[in-house]
């Protein structure tokens, strides 16, 4: 162990007594692998029987499985173990006094078995042990009150109220903001007004005796009316809008199918209008960074609904939680372009080469020579016609040479 010189020699020599006890008491194999307290290696039969009272039981299952130990961090171990120096641990001096800290760990929990169960007789042996390693571990661990402390939240919004996305795709990212549509509180006293006074009116003795609208009177019905004039007296409730690099969404992406891509998150779970996003995309092509802005859009719909689900969530977002999990638009899409090869044209094309083809001129001059070899006669100032006929594609071509 030449790169663990500054590690203390007491758990080195914690581990390997330890280990002695373990294998005289017959609970460890000499010639296993490292201990891992997982109950595979042990006779659980033979520990079921003498497991007989509950209590002992339920005692021994909180012992052994105890939460996992955090340990202090690289700048805190250093201290730790060389307090009289001040350089610091190297990253793998410090991951080998953790694995030896795991071991102590894994080896405490046989030593409470062999104790509790009363597996050998060297007891007062074992005690000492135990609390040896007991005070080992409890030096380079985090207390679990400063452990529940320091464990991180999941932040689903930021201090504006916002949710936040990352989204990629090939060389494009992006980040998404999103926050709800609010409705203005005049707009929702107007609202419950409309409403309140949009009662159903009883129908007119007119319409009661009348079984046939006559022919002169092409005017609607009264309910149809009151109707249509509700609509046309209903206020216009506020949409939410999608910006692309402070642009909206139709001047950024030309194409409705980079439109669909992009808010295809919101589509699926019928939240198209109720929030207003703001993307930032950069790189690749507008088909990828549509892409990347429906990854963003997503994470932070994923979040939304979350939130919802915890607070009040109804029967129709915990549906739209399992339509767009099982969509997977969430997750990343880890496909990017393949490499073009070397000598190719392409990522997968070759060149195709013509090996049973050759040249036509040369069959031309093969032609002239075994013409002038043969004694034929060709007349000065006139051409002879040769015609080729090409092995490969089977072509015919015509070519003239005229002498003189």
């Amino acid at each position: 162990m030449t790169h663990c010189q500054n590690h203390p020699a007491p758990t080195d020599s914690l581990i390997h007594r330890s280990r002695q006890n373990l294998y005289k008491s017959q609970i460890l194999k000499r010639y296993s692998a490292s201990p891992d307290f997982s109950g595979t290696g042990i006779r659980s039969k033979w520990l079921k029987w003498k497991m007989l009272q509950e209590n002992q039981q339920h005692q021994l299952y909180n012992l052994l499985w105890s939460p996992q130990v955090k340990w202090h961090q690289l700048q805190t171990m250093s201290f730790l173990v060389q307090p009289n120096e001040n350089r610091p641990l190297r990253m793998i001096e410090y991951n080998h006094l953790i694995d030896k800290l795991n071991q102590l760990k894994a080896l405490k929990k046989y030593l409470i078995m062999a104790k509790s169960l009363q597996l050998t007789t060297n007891l007062d042996e074992i005690n000492t042990l135990d609390s040896q390693i007991e005070q080992e571990l409890f030096k380079y661990s985090i207390p679990e009150t400063q452990a529940s402390l320091t464990k991180r939240q999941p932040v689903e919004r930021d201090h504006l109220g916002r949710f936040h996305g990352l989204g990629r795709k090939k060389e494009s990212s992006a980040r998404a903001w999103m926050i709800e549509v609010k409705i203005p509180d005049s707009l929702i006293s107007s609202l419950t007004v409309q409403a309140s006074s949009s009662e159903p009116s009883p129908p007119s003795s007119e319409t009661v005796h009348s079984d046939q609208p006559s022919s002169s009177n092409p005017q609607p019905p009264q309910e149809e009316q009151q109707q249509l004039d509700q609509q046309s007296n209903e206020p216009d409730l506020p949409l939410g809008k999608i910006n692309i690099n402070g642009r909206s969404i139709v001047d950024y992406f030309h194409t409705p199918r980079q439109r669909a891509t992009a808010i295809r998150p919101l589509e699926i779970t019928n939240c198209i209008g109720h929030y207003n996003i703001h993307v930032l995309v950069h790189g690749g092509g507008k088909m990828g960074q549509a892409a990347a802005a429906s990854h963003a859009i997503a994470n932070c719909l994923t979040k939304a609904l979350n939130e919802a689900a915890k607070t009040d969530g109804t029967a129709k977002e915990r549906f739209a939680r399992k339509v767009l999990l099982k969509s997977q638009l969430a997750l990343r899409d880890p496909r990017v372009v393949e490499r073009k090869k070397t000598g190719k044209p392409g990522a997968k094309s070759s060149v195709c080469y013509l090996v049973h083809s050759l040249h036509p001129y040369l069959f031309i001059h093969i032609q002239l020579s075994f013409s002038l070899r043969e004694g034929i006669a060709v007349p000065m100032g006139q051409a002879l016609r040769i015609s080729l006929k090409t092995s490969s594609t089977n072509h015919l071509y015509f070519f003239t040479y005229s002498f003189g």
